[in-house]
């Protein structure tokens, strides 16, 4: 057994009973995680938590907030009534709704046919098949290219009737790659407009020069045809002249084309990288972005690397995109007002805050590991950084309308201030902090509800694929924990929608002793194989496995030493030795398989072992999952269970190597604590 690290002293507070609000719905497809919560009435007017009192400052890291009632029982007795039991209420502009027109002014709007249409064939043009044969064109045709030249500075004493033959040739090859051409552009000028296609001075360059090698082609193979059957001299002088010209388009279309190439293949990777994500494209953009309301949206990370941009969407794009629909003028005309707010939840893929700076965009960061859900905390953060941004930019629009209205550029008085959330594909982590803002202004009534917008509004439902939700089991589980965690609170439940936004406290430490994993049902113990895998691909039952346990706040990490599995699959692993497992706030257990003769590692060599940018990715990894101690268990001591579908990682079992009916049983009693 390896020893833990020691965790942060904090003074102990009164733990007696978690109460939680769960609504009906949320309760008919219970996730058995909620199996400890004690569900309580959720009438208007009921016991709820309070927040801090009106006027006080906002809370910080070093000033810990009032404790929710629904917390601690020396504020059961708040008095709803109680002004400032009800906690600090802030007022906002009024927010977008599912039905309240999300996404007009972004054009997510129902589209006509001929929008639909442009749409289809924008996927066609710019898929990687096109872009990869059109490649292939260029190379012939600088193939042929280069053909046709040696031809022309050949040996004067060659037959002329076998060059003109080559020259016929490469005519007819010339003529059906410039025809492919010529057809590719007019399916990009369909897909982008006239308008938008013809804003770029390449592609203009490019339209003519194709237009001109058509003329051309057809003109030298009419020569070409009229010398070898026994025209006059003077039809040779007239094919000269135009093979000249058309040598001399020819290799400025092969320079423009692959020009236009390598833009147009850029953009089919990130077609195909995005699957079936919407995308934002129209305006002259083309990227992974969408509108989940009319001020929220997702997107995936602005790139800054070379490579990256192939594929991501490239940070100048986005720059541009938000400078031109998303700020306004100053009323004293000096510069750009920034009208957005981005919130970076992809710390692996860092980029400098000046690219937004010259357009007025804010960005705040949270340190979140992919494939993991944000900490509560976060959450709140999130939320109360997007409250007073709204706040702030709608003051700031009524302002700069009423002194300058012909400089805001706002339509009608409207704020044009967008809260802007991304990842690095805009999805999961993305997803949960969306969600967590649509529950906390109350655009959406639920979590299940807020889900469901988020994936059908990420997803671009004419093409073919799974919704482009929230998927990984512990993302999920933190949703319903903060939706949770807000019907806890008696000053948000009871606010007006779109009126009032509550300041939330943090949610408190509570200390849990965690004393064994038990798995009573789990591996299966002869794993199937698809009839198209071989038998080296069979997954194999691990013989011993191990658990680390560390928190978010990365003040504690415990390894096991290795437990062997039983012929049946099932196992369990003992928690409590050498100090105990006393943790608090948000915790993740990650179960390790080891085959005959290796052994658990220490603290200091798991350290390198667990360090990676994806979670799951872990070497040894069999699942983890991430819980919240403030909503699992109670002083009696009922285990936190799980199922399949509740497990990181192995939730898909894409191998079947663990039973449908997988029972993962972590027994824990809660500590009491005071405040």
């Amino acid at each position: 057994m390896r020893n833990e690290a020691n965790p942060k002293t904090q003074e102990e507070v009164v733990m007696t009973e978690t109460s939680v609000t769960v609504r009906k719905q949320s309760r008919q497809q219970s996730n058995p995680l909620f199996s400890g919560l004690h569900d309580h009435d959720d009438d208007e007017g009921g016991e709820g938590g309070t927040g801090p009192a009106e006027g006080q400052p906002a809370r910080t890291q070093s000033s810990p907030p009032k404790l929710n009632p629904i917390f601690s029982e020396a504020c059961a007795g708040a008095d709803p009534s109680d002004e400032e039991a009800r906690g600090s209420v802030v007022k906002v502009n009024v927010l977008a709704s599912e039905d309240d027109g999300a996404g007009k002014e972004s054009g997510e709007a129902s589209q006509p046919e001929s929008f639909s249409m442009r749409t289809k064939c924008r996927e066609f043009v710019y898929s990687v098949q096109v872009q990869a044969f059109i490649i292939i064109l260029l190379v012939l045709d600088v193939a042929l290219l280069i053909t046709e030249a040696f031809v022309d500075r050949g040996d004067t004493k060659a037959n002329e009737k076998d060059k003109l033959n080559v020259h016929q040739a490469v005519d007819i090859c010339t003529a059906l790659i410039v025809i492919i051409l010529t057809f590719e552009i007019s399916l990009r000028i369909l897909a982008d407009t006239p308008k938008i296609f013809f804003k770029k001075k390449l592609n203009w360059f490019d339209f003519a020069i194709t237009i001109g090698s058509v003329a051309l082609v057809i003109a030298d193979l009419d020569y070409t045809g009229a010398l070898l059957a026994g025209r006059s001299v003077r039809v040779a002088s007239h094919l000269r002249l135009i093979q000249k010209a058309r040598l001399a388009t020819h290799s400025l279309r092969v320079i423009t084309r692959s020009l236009g190439a390598t833009a147009s293949a850029k953009l089919a990777a990130r077609n195909r990288v995005g699957t079936n994500k919407k995308r934002y494209q129209r305006e002259g953009f083309d990227l992974d972005l969408c509108y989940i309301t009319k001020d929220v949206i997702a997107m995936s990370v602005p790139a800054v690397d070379s490579i990256l941009k192939l594929y991501r969407n490239p940070i100048e794009e986005v720059e541009r995109f938000f400078r031109t629909k998303h700020t306004e003028m100053r009323p004293d005309g000096q510069g750009l007002c920034g009208m957005y707010q981005i919130h970076n939840f992809c710390p692996e893929l860092p980029y400098a805050d000046s690219y937004f700076h010259a357009s007025g965009g804010e960005i705040l960061r949270y340190s979140v590991q992919d494939h993991t859900p944000p900490s509560l905390n976060q959450l709140i953060d999130m939320c109360h950084s997007a409250r007073d941004f709204f706040k702030r930019k709608t003051a700031e629009s009524v302002t700069a309308k009423s002194n300058a209205p012909s400089v805001t550029g706002a339509k009608g008085g409207k704020s044009k201030a967008v809260l802007a959330v991304h990842c690095r594909g805009g999805k999961g982590r993305s997803g949960t902090a969306v969600v967590a803002w649509l529950l906390y202004s109350k655009q959406q009534a639920s979590s299940d509800k807020a889900m469901s917008l988020f994936a059908k509004k990420r997803t671009d439902l004419t093409k073919k694929g799974k919704l482009q939700g929230i998927e990984t089991p512990s993302q999920k589980r933190y949703v319903k924990y903060f939706e949770s965690y807000l019907h806890s609170n008696w000053s948000w439940k009871n606010l007006e929608p779109n009126r009032t936004l509550v300041t939330l406290p943090y949610v408190p430490d509570t200390y849990v002793t965690l004393q064994s994993l038990r798995a009573p049902i789990c591996f299966e113990t002869n794993p199937y194989l698809a009839p198209d895998e071989k038998a080296s691909d069979k997954p194999s039952v691990p013989t011993f496995v191990y658990c680390v346990v560390d928190t978010k706040s990365q003040d504690f990490l415990k390894v096991t030493s290795e437990t062997r599995v039983s012929e049946d699959g099932s196992f369990e692993i003992d928690l409590s030795q050498d100090g105990g497992c006393r943790v608090h706030g948000d915790v993740r257990l990650r179960v390790f398989g080891l085959e005959e003769g290796q052994r658990a590692p220490t603290i200091g060599e798991i350290t390198s072992k667990i360090s990676v940018t994806k979670a799951g990715k872990e070497q040894g990894l069999h699942f983890f999952f991430w819980f919240h101690t403030a909503f699992v268990g109670n002083t009696l001591g009922d285990p936190l269970s799980l199922g399949l579908k509740d497990l990181d990682k192995a939730w898909k079992n894409k191998k079947g190597l663990f039973k449908q009916s997988t029972d993962i049983q972590l027994n824990l009693t809660k500590q009491q604590q005071v405040g």
